[in-house]
């Protein structure tokens, strides 16, 4: 009984322990396949081994391939089979596009209802 504590005592020390992965572990696992198990365990906090055994459930290749620098920021790589390769980018400056569509979209929308209002106040001058 002893033995089997303590096993499970170091389990828990070395990473999450059994945790269930969240999708956003999940989705990370996958949009940074090519980084490698051992930095991906890195940044989630997990074992090797279970990244390891959950790419290999996903039917995730964890081989390194060193991708290309994205073209709009140089900092950072262009990873395959993301929405943000499709674009030509990596995935912060894909993050921070969709940010900016968004703002931009809020934007246009209050010229549309600022144009509106003064179109009504117009037809009744």
């Amino acid at each position: 009984m002893a033995v089997e504590k303590r096993r499970k005592q170091d389990f828990t020390a070395a990473g999450k322990s059994g945790c269930s992965w969240t999708s956003d572990e999940v989705r990370y696992l996958q949009r940074h396949r090519a980084d490698g198990s051992d930095l991906i365990a890195h940044v989630l906090g997990r074992t090797t081994g279970a990244v390891q055994q959950q790419a290999h459930r996903l039917g995730v290749s964890l081989r390194i391939r060193h991708g290309e620098t994205c073209p709009m920021c140089g900092e950072h790589i262009v990873r395959e089979g993301t929405a943000a390769a499709k674009q030509g980018m990596c995935q912060v400056c894909w993050e921070r596009r969709k940010a900016d569509a968004m703002r931009e979209r809020a934007a246009e929308q209050r010229a549309k209802a600022d144009y509106e209002a003064a179109k009504k106040l117009a037809q009744y001058r």
